[in-house]
């Protein structure tokens, strides 16, 4: 068996298809891959294996047919982004791969949305002396963050009739 490296996604689980197995396994005799072993789980912090709706645990074997059928997947934790790897070994019906290999699922982040909170409330004096020279003053606090980190963390205010954001 050899190493192999899948793209994923953020937020979205990663369903194996038997080809990616059986195109990282060679056999001297020509046998086709039968079934495989997890040797290694992922990193718990990162992601799970899952087989259908349970978890997958170290020593379990999984059919081919099983992989075929798109029953085993990686669900990388929310909002991680990263490599999550897990070894494996394969079988032909005879014996198992003498050694075993890595699978790497690269789990590419997407953007998340930012979330403001604070004080959304406050007062505004219209039609005073100060307004007429353009000065009304607000004052309340609003914070941001985003789980994409603080280079995300921007927002324009725009007025309920004023879509350029000058608050008219």
């Amino acid at each position: 068996v050899s190493d192999f490296t899948e793209p994923g996604r953020e937020d979205f689980n990663e369903r194996f298809m038997l080809s990616q197995f059986t195109d990282a396994f060679s056999d001297i005799d020509g046998d086709t891959l039968q079934k495989i072993k997890i040797i290694s789980l992922p990193d718990p912090t990162r992601g799970d294996l899952e087989l259908g709706a349970g978890y997958v645990s170290v020593g379990q074997e999984i059919t081919a047919d099983v992989i075929l059928n798109g029953e085993l997947a990686l669900r990388p934790l929310p909002n991680f982004s990263g490599d999550v790897t897990f070894e494996w070994i394969g079988h032909d019906g005879q014996d198992w791969s003498a050694g075993s290999s890595t699978v790497t699922v690269q789990v590419e982040g997407v953007p998340d949305p930012a979330t403001i909170g604070g004080v959304d409330t406050g007062a505004v004096t219209e039609d005073h002396d100060s307004q007429a020279l353009g000065t009304v003053t607000a004052t309340g606090q609003l914070t941001i963050t985003d789980l994409d980190g603080s280079a995300e963390e921007t927002f324009q205010v725009i007025g309920p009739n004023d879509e350029a954001g000058t608050g008219d």
